[in-house]
């Protein structure tokens, strides 16, 4: 069975709103960092699709759970002018050798409630010193 820690490292992908009006897709990214113990930290950037007085990028907070098959966590929005700090729940399955995640975001503020889709593909892994071999030293050269 595959460690979760092995998610960590960066990600790339998208998330949808699920709306009969429209179909609005937002790219992100992510850093995720997965201890030992399946805690998951991080943090995302996305376009500002929203906000009409921050910046032209939102950044935000992770954290939650990972397994070997699924990851939980909690996003929460870097304050800006104009951006919502409301938590929107992400619960997603790795798939693919642990190179996808695909699932549903969640955000209920105030009695209303948004819900959508969202798919991360790995970028690359992060280097971890706990999970790395040292390289054991060579003797001195001879003359």
């Amino acid at each position: 069975m595959t460690h979760p820690s092995v998610l960590s490292g960066y990600w790339t992908g998208w998330y949808s709103y699920d709306t009969r009006t429209q179909n609005l897709t937002v790219p992100f990214s992510a850093s995720l960092d997965i201890s030992m113990d399946g805690s998951l930290s991080g943090t995302t950037l996305e376009p500002n699709t929203f906000a009409p007085h921050a910046n032209t990028e939102l950044s935000a907070q992770i954290t939650g759970e990972a397994s070997s098959d699924h990851v939980r966590f909690t996003k929460v929005y870097d304050f800006q002018n104009g951006v919502h700090r409301t938590p929107i729940l992400y619960a997603g399955a790795v798939m693919d050798e642990a190179t996808r995640i695909i699932g549903e975001w969640e955000l209920s503020q105030n009695g209303l409630r948004a819900v959508g889709m969202f798919e991360l593909v790995r970028v690359s892994l992060k280097t971890q010193a706990e999970n790395t071999e040292t390289v054991p030293e060579l003797p001195p050269s001879q003359p």
